[in-house]
């Protein structure tokens, strides 16, 4: 039987289903090649890069669905800025970000009730 949230359980009675009702994330899959020029994010990957030859843009998914996610890695240590585009859609409220740590790690979440990209680390 399902076990309600309220009562402390998951409301559902499969696995699929609890991970939904906890809003757990989908895993994500890195990309194949470190990009290291302009490149649109799928849903669902972490996009490697690496910025220490110059500076270049990556695009979040284009038309994103509520709860969408994404991420991205820079792997090689550089602190070269990096510009992250919206695509259309906010990133918490711009339109585009720009990323200058080393080693970065973000997580980006598509809210269609805040119409934007949501960033956590």
């Amino acid at each position: 039987t399902d076990v309600a949230v309220a009562d402390g359980g998951t409301g559902a009675s499969t696995a699929e289903g609890a991970r939904a009702n906890l809003g757990a994330q989908r895993a994500l899959t890195p990309t194949a090649a470190v990009k290291t020029s302009l490149y649109t994010a799928v849903a669902g990957e972490i996009v490697c890069y690496d910025a220490s030859g110059g500076t270049f843009q990556i695009n979040a998914p284009a038309s994103p669905s509520d709860g969408d996610v994404f991420a991205i890695w820079e792997t090689a240590g550089s602190t070269t800025a990096l510009t992250l585009s919206g695509n259309g859609a906010n990133i918490n409220r711009a339109a585009s970000a720009s990323i200058s740590a080393a080693d970065a790690f973000l997580v980006l979440q598509y809210s269609s009730a805040r119409s934007r990209w949501m960033v956590g680390y």
